[in-house]
């Protein structure tokens, strides 16, 4: 499973049961929707962190580990900040450029210490305590064919999609007007017609 390190408190803000951090800022899109990812806590505390959230009224997290896989959460859209704002989401935590859109956090019973690295790195499913039964929702990204926003997995210039599950066990999301997004089905709750995925 994929993990990716952050800096604290966000790291922290990320996986917290109540109210939590609904939004990623980062300087890159996220090009592989949607996903699940490991939060990784990472050695570093963002120096400006502690001004900008008494700004928001935000508490401090506490305790706030180091150094450790924390949790996971599900990327389900990644906007520029002028995309975002067009979608109708709201948050207080979009400042961009690049908002990732976060849902379904999980924070683990403990931390568990691990090493990042810079980027996306692997880690051993073995590692992880059992998750609970946690479903992938659909995402909303854009249609690679006509660049429009997909909400809950339709394009609003699609009127046909293949719902089909094709050999390799991948499902093909397609728009009409030529573009497509290929999901594992195991992160599908259901196709946009409504038909469960066996």
């Amino acid at each position: 499973m994929k993990a990716l390190s952050f800096w604290q408190p966000w790291a922290s803000l990320i996986v917290r049961d109540e109210d939590p951090k609904d939004i990623e800022n980062r300087t890159w899109p996220m090009r592989y929707l949607p996903v699940r990812l490991i939060v990784h806590a990472g050695k570093k505390v963002d120096p400006d962190a502690r001004a900008v959230l008494a700004d928001m009224g935000e508490e401090w997290p506490d305790p706030m580990p180091l150094g450790a896989l924390i949790g996971e959460v599900e990327v389900q859209g990644s906007f520029t900040i002028e995309e975002f704002r067009k979608t109708g989401l709201e948050s207080k935590w979009a400042v961009g450029p690049h908002c990732w859109h976060l849902a379904n956090p999980l924070r683990y019973p403990e931390p568990i210490p691990y090493s990042g690295q810079q980027g996306f790195f692997d880690v051993d499913q073995g590692l992880l305590p059992e998750p609970p039964s946690v479903p992938m929702a659909r995402a909303i990204e854009r249609c690679v064919g006509c660049n429009d926003l997909i909400r809950g997995g339709w394009c609003r210039k699609a009127s046909v999609f293949d719902c089909g599950t094709s050999r390799n066990g991948r499902t093909v999301i397609a728009c009409s007007r030529g573009g497509s997004r290929v999901v594992r089905i195991d992160q599908i709750i259901k196709c946009p017609m409504g038909r469960k995925e066996k």
